[in-house]
């Protein structure tokens, strides 16, 4: 009898040979030009006993499933039961079965099954059954009363995008400015992301902080969708709903009266920096303060406000009149705000340079040095915002609520948009003194609107703060046990320190041995921000699969 197990339990307790021996069956069918693995009891039966160990969707064995299509010769169709779905072998076969069609110059490929729309998030189309192709029927179709298979899916593959060399693409066509991974992401789902070789990853980057629905959200692609047919982009010349709706949505959750919107965090900056020296410039106050080790974005104002040399000197000189003070200094900051001062602009918690929370103190003080002077108080949440921490707002966890904050990266759910939210105060602007023509688009506010929707609806502010309990524990241990020294930051944004500069030896090896995605903001820094959809069990396997990561990457660098 097949023997299959969950959990923890992985790649230790399957015998290769005993995986071989699935796929030399698997291969069996596909030499006839199908592939119809109709029941565990099935294979059992042909190879006798065996334990496959299968971890939520990702099978022991990988590697022998994408090896074993290179001896197919003829593959003109799959089918798959839908039994095996649940096992993740349905997705794993369709996986590698497409790589090699491609290979050998297959144009499509069908598969019938009784579970439709399941093939969908794939890349497949539904066709009713009436309109699968003969070639389909006889011996070619599975053994099973037609009536009883609810749909066909197929496939055209000269519809989907090649495997193609994209660093040297990239090398050839890009503006060399990112330090990329050796990774090329054709996929995702949820937590998870593929590769263009069909591996799968735990995806705790979620790109970088902005995927908090996760990956392929059902919610905001099938909000996109419906704009999209709808009404895209008209620029600002005229009034559009969703923008409005959207604007009404974030001044009802936030003490904040008035929203702007652009395309990115940085823009959103901008704008706020811009908001403050308009305010201030009748009574001369233009100056900036913002914090050491601060990222704001990577346009000229952003950047003159980005407490970070190494980001700053190459684009020198940059606009003038922005200080910064060290983070968390309370006597810096009060002796650096005066009647010359425009704005005092923080995150709440520091983001880029590896998760740094402000503390109350130094925020309080802020906010009293701002009003002694009549400067604004803007807070940078681009990264911190739109649940990241388990509240809407970061500054909820705080005692102080800023005149201005700004926010990005979350709020489309993956589609670009930012905001600035101003108090009523604060709101300086006339018309004509700002403006964009694609921010605030009907598409990308019907993103937000839909991804605040979910945010409620799905409880994700609870989950974010019950989740990062549990990953803080978690990676918390690792401190107990001498791999790391210190956890900091909240809800579902964390950062650990490595008790080496071996972070990125760590990042190396969580990727390419255990499938999982961490970010190293530094050579002691781990930065982990995962959809705030992530679930109890995914939080273990992340945890599960970055101690080998770390006690490898540790053993590398005691022997360096």
């Amino acid at each position: 009898m097949a023997s299959f197990s969950t959990g923890a339990s992985y790649a230790r307790h399957a015998r290769p040979e005993d995986v071989g021996a699935i796929w030399r069956i698997i291969d069996g069918y596909a030499q006839q030009g199908i592939l119809l693995p109709r029941s565990h009891e099935e294979i059992a039966d042909k190879i006798g006993s065996f334990h496959v160990v299968v971890r939520d969707g990702d099978l022991v064995g990988l590697a022998a499933l994408r090896d074993f299509g290179a001896g197919i010769g003829e593959l003109r169709s799959l089918s798959v039961d839908p039994d095996w779905h649940g096992y993740g072998f349905g997705e794993l076969l369709i996986r590698a079965v497409v790589a090699r069609a491609r290979a050998i110059g297959i144009g499509e490929l069908y598969v019938i099954t009784a579970s439709p729309g399941y093939f969908g998030r794939f890349g497949w189309a539904e066709l009713p059954m009436d309109e699968v192709p003969a070639m389909l029927d006889a011996d070619r179709a599975p053994e099973r009363p037609r009536h009883l298979w609810n749909t066909a899916m197929v496939l055209r593959l000269a519809d989907v995008p090649r495997r193609v060399d994209a660093p040297a693409l990239e090398a050839r066509v890009h503006l060399q400015v990112y330090a990329r991974q050796p990774l090329t992401l054709v996929a995702g789902d949820g937590c998870w992301v593929t590769d263009d070789t069909g591996r799968r990853y735990l995806d705790m980057v979620a790109g970088i902080a902005v995927n908090v629905l996760g990956h392929a959200s059902p919610v905001v692609a099938d909000a996109v969708a419906r704009q999209a047919r709808r009404l895209v982009q008209v620029s600002n010349l005229y009034y559009t709903l969703p923008q409005l709706e959207l604007a009404d949505a974030l001044v009802r959750r936030s003490p904040f009266d008035r929203a702007f919107f652009v395309n990115s965090g940085t823009e959103a900056n901008e704008a706020a920096l811009k908001l403050a020296r308009r305010r201030g410039h009748a009574r001369g106050a233009i100056e900036i303060v913002a914090a050491e080790g601060s990222f704001h974005g990577r346009t000229m104002g952003a950047l003159a406000a980005t407490g970070q040399p190494k980001y700053r000197e190459p684009f020198e000189p940059l606009p003038a009149g922005f200080r910064h003070v060290p983070f968390n200094d309370v006597d810096a900051l009060r002796a650096a705000v005066d009647e010359r001062t425009a704005a005092v602009l923080l995150e709440p918690i520091q983001g880029e340079s590896g998760i740094h929370p402000a503390t109350d103190a130094f925020l309080t003080a802020a906010r009293e040095a701002c009003d002694a002077v009549g400067a604004l108080l803007i807070f940078d949440e681009v990264q911190s915002g739109v649940g990241r921490t388990g509240t809407f707002f970061a500054f909820e966890q705080t005692p102080v609520v800023p005149d201005v904050v700004t926010l990005a990266k979350g709020l489309g759910g993956g589609v670009p948009i930012g905001a600035v939210l101003a108090t009523e105060s604060a709101a300086a602007f006339e018309r004509g003194d700002h403006g964009t023509t694609l921010g605030g688009n009907p598409l990308a506010c019907a993103a937000a609107i839909a991804t605040l929707g979910a945010l409620d609806e799905d409880r994700l502010l609870a989950n974010a703060r019950e989740r990062g309990e549990e990953l803080a524990m978690g990676l918390a241990a690792f401190v107990d046990d001498g791999l790391a020294t210190e956890v900091r930051g909240s809800g579902l944004m964390l950062a650990m320190e490595t008790a080496g500069p071996w972070a990125r030896e760590a990042m190396a090896a969580a990727r390419d041995h255990h499938g999982l995605l961490v970010n190293a903001t530094g050579p002691t820094t781990l930065r982990f921000v995962p959809p705030l959809t992530i679930d109890r069990g995914e939080v273990r396997q992340a945890l599960e699969r970055l101690e080998p990561a770390l006690r490898a990457a540790a053993a590398q660098g005691t022997a360096a």
